[in-house]
């Protein structure tokens, strides 16, 4: 029996892989590789929860690579693949329109001319990446030097490339790019305790579901203000200590915490933590109307139902 190959890095990246698998209904391999050491972490406790998804065959975990590791290559875990199962197509997460990144490369190259390739999208803007500077063709010269796979030349091998808004991609894309929904998918395909499962453990969900039956739940999303230089650590601390506070003293407080967040802030007893794995796309699933979705100077803000919508602005 063959099996469909995906490359992962992110939740994102395992959110549309599981959609994509239940929606071919076909046995698949996943391999997950990552260059932080905390997300390894979080790949050695979910990769328990995918290989109780039936169609899921197996899970690698790639160990952290510099890029000149990770562009030498992933050999150890291909030639367990090659040992083991014979693989039908090969599915890539990690790119932009100039590039493959190096977490996909080493796989490209192996897998291309043999087999089908298909590449989703790194997240919904990927459209963005675009680049037609000399500083970029200059970039995407030396690239093509030490092997790495750039656009366009390397859609000659490309079967498919699936994104969330495919008209705002360059018409030398055009002919490969097709539409994906993930929300569509998710709800066709009825696959929402799957996502549960993989995504929250046990008392979460159960916090959760619990709040939910008492139809009061507010919402706040954070940001990694002080990373991204717009204020200090101490002061990003305060800030969303102070909106924990505020918002969770009479009603129960979900806080969705950025995927760049990595703060440790106060909580008590009516608050509940989406960790930074899980992905925002499946707080639609809820379906749930919040009574206040909260957030600083954020656009998912407005991600979610809510009877207020409260993006406070730095101070």
């Amino acid at each position: 029996m063959k099996d469909n190959l995906y490359v992962l890095s992110t939740p994102y990246h395992i959110l549309l892989a599981i959609c994509d698998i239940v929606t071919k209904n076909e046995n698949s391999i996943l391999i997950l590789i990552s260059n932080n050491e905390d997300d390894i972490e979080f790949y050695k406790d979910i990769k328990k929860r995918l290989l109780k998804v039936n169609l899921i065959s197996t899970v690698y975990i790639a160990k952290k690579k510099s890029k000149f590791g990770r562009v030498k290559g992933y050999s150890e875990i291909v030639c367990a693949i090659e040992d083991e199962y014979d693989v039908k197509s090969l599915n890539l997460f990690s790119w932009n329109l100039n590039r493959l990144y190096t977490n996909s490369n080493y796989f490209f190259n192996y897998y291309k001319g043999t087999i089908p390739i298909n590449l989703f999208e790194d997240g919904g803007n990927v459209y963005l990446s675009y680049s037609n500077s000399l500083k970029k063709k200059l970039m995407n010269g030396l690239y093509r030097f030490i092997g790495v796979g750039t656009f366009p030349n390397i859609l000659k091998n490309i079967d498919s490339v699936k994104v969330s808004y495919p008209e705002k991609y360059p018409s030398f894309f055009q002919g490969h790019v097709y539409k994906i929904n993930v929300m569509e998918q998710i709800k066709e395909k009825n696959i929402n305790e799957i996502l549960s499962a993989i995504f929250l453990d046990e008392k979460t969900k159960e916090d959760i579901n619990t709040s939910l039956n008492l139809g009061q739940l507010n919402i706040l999303f954070t940001q990694p203000l002080s990373r991204d230089g717009f204020i200090s650590s101490e002061e990003q601390y305060q800030l969303y200590n102070r909106l924990i506070n505020k918002y969770s003293s009479s009603t129960m407080l979900l806080i969705k915490y950025h995927p760049r967040d990595d703060m440790q802030y106060e909580v008590n007893e009516n608050c509940i933590s989406l960790g930074r794995y899980y992905p925002s796309e499946l707080l639609m699933t809820f379906n749930f109307l919040f009574d206040n979705s909260i957030g600083v100077n954020s656009s998912a803000v407005k991600s979610v139902r809510a009877r207020e919508y409260v993006n406070e602005g730095l101070k």
